[in-house]
C-alpha cells in the first residue's frame, strides 16, 4: 500500500514536472533586438507562432436614377349624317335616301401625361 502511494506521488510529480516545462514560444521572443540579421526570416511557421490578421473594407454606393417619360394620345372620329341606306344609279349618284338625314359631328379628344423623376441614394460605410 505504502508502495503504491509512494509510486504515485513520484508519478504526479514527473507530470507536474513535465507540464510546467510546456510554454509557447514565440518568433519574436527569439529574436535579439540588437542583433538584425541581413537574412533573418520572421514568419510564423510553427504551432504557437502568433498572427495579426488585420481587416479592413470600405463601401461606398452611388445610385442616381433619372427617369422622363411622356405619352401623348389623340383620337378623332366624325359622322356626316349619311347612314348609308340609299338608292343610288349605276354611276354612283344617290337619288334617294330610305332614312332621314342626321345631323353631322366631329368629334376630337387628346390626352397627354408626362413624368419626371428622380432618384439618389447613397450608402456609406
Amino acid at each position: 500500500m505504502k508502495i503504491k502511494i509512494i509510486s504515485s506521488l513520484i508519478l504526479i510529480l514527473l507530470v507536474f514536472c513535465a507540464v510546467s516545462r510546456l510554454q509557447a514560444d514565440s518568433i519574436w521572443s527569439k529574436r535579439d533586438q540588437n542583433k538584425k540579421d541581413l537574412y533573418a526570416d520572421d514568419k510564423a511557421r510553427h504551432i504557437g507562432d502568433v498572427l495579426t490578421i488585420i481587416i479592413s473594407e470600405e463601401s461606398k454606393v452611388d445610385n442616381k436614377q433619372t427617369r422622363n417619360m411622356s405619352k401623348t394620345t389623340s383620337r378623332s372620329a366624325s359622322f356626316d349624317g349619311q347612314l348609308g341606306i340609299v338608292s343610288s344609279t349605276p354611276s354612283g349618284e344617290v337619288t334617294k335616301n330610305y332614312l332621314p338625314r342626321m345631323p353631322g359631328i366631329d368629334i376630337t379628344a387628346e390626352s397627354s401625361n408626362t413624368l419626371d423623376g428622380k432618384s439618389l441614394s447613397t450608402l456609406l460605410p
